[in-house]
């Protein structure tokens, strides 16, 4: 991320399974060397069966929250694909207060939520010591179809 556009399956693509996460929010503070991370953005596993012809349908990824140096950082970006069940919210940016807050995918049919994970969730707001955050990490969505014929 960031990105969008829009997403056709392949005419002989009967399921999607897809791999999605927010951004990470963006590092916020009072000084340099006392940054407050952002929060990590929601992340999770998607399947869900389509019915053909499935698209043009849009899609966006989140980007990471920008810092913000001695105010609160912005959020990530969230990722999405409409209509589906991917929907993945972007993380908090951190502020005075403290860090920012992780956001989370809801489990539900064909949703399983994988959130502050931090073997495979990368979008997460990491403190760094310089007034630009350069280590929150950027939204994603892998989508893969089986295509059966």
């Amino acid at each position: 991320g960031p990105a969008s556009g829009n997403f056709t399956a392949d005419p002989a693509t009967n399921l999607i399974v897809a791999y999605a996460g927010g951004g990470g929010g963006g590092q916020g503070g009072q000084t340099p060397g006392a940054q407050s991370p952002g929060g990590r953005g929601g992340s999770g596993y998607f399947f869900f069966p389509v019915t053909q012809p499935y698209g043009p349908h849009p899609y966006s990824v989140g980007g990471r929250g920008g810092a913000n140096n001695p105010q609160s950082g912005t959020p990530g970006g969230s990722t999405s694909l409409t209509p589906s069940p991917i929907s993945a919210p972007g993380g908090a940016g951190g502020n005075n207060a403290g860090p920012g807050a992780n956001n989370s995918v809801s489990p539900g049919t064909g949703v399983l939520g994988i959130n502050n994970n931090q073997l495979i969730n990368g979008s997460e707001g990491l403190p760094v010591t310089q007034p630009e955050d350069t280590k929150s990490v950027d939204g994603y969505l892998y989508i893969y179809e089986n295509i059966l014929s």
